[in-house]
């Protein structure tokens, strides 16, 4: 980490402390589970663009 710093790289650790490798990947398993399970939710059998052409459309 300090190799890092004396190269201009502002790092921090994830827990505050050094982790295990298999207990890292763990954490990033469960993550991305949690990230594919929330962006599923929105999504229906048959999507439509409908929402972009509505008046509430995000500009």
């Amino acid at each position: 980490m300090r190799q890092w710093h004396k190269i201009g790289l502002n790092i921090s650790l994830y827990t505050g402390r050094l982790i295990e490798l298999n207990s890292y990947a763990d954490k990033v398993l469960i993550m991305l589970q949690e990230l594919t399970c929330s962006r599923v939710a929105g999504v229906s059998s048959q999507p439509s663009p409908a929402y972009l052409y509505s008046e509430g459309a995000p500009v």
